[in-house]
């Protein structure tokens, strides 16, 4: 039940980005980014600044990957 509740969050809010970017509904890019998104406070949990984390990981999102070079 809870997979399922998240997959139809994840395909709401991947829906919402893909308008958003003037894509199709089901776009993969955008479901994946969905996906990420819903899992940044899991991932920022536990960590000594959770707020920096959430605000580095939605930098990931807006700007993308960057080496660290």
């Amino acid at each position: 039940y809870e997979e399922r509740m998240w997959a139809r969050q994840a395909a709401a809010l991947g829906a919402v980005i893909a308008e958003e970017m003037g894509r199709n509904a089901d776009d993969l890019a955008c479901a994946a980014v969905a996906r990420f998104i819903m899992d940044i406070p899991i991932l920022a949990a536990g960590r000594d600044d959770p707020r920096a984390a959430v605000e580095e990981l939605f930098d990931l999102v807006a700007d993308g990957w960057r080496s660290q070079e």
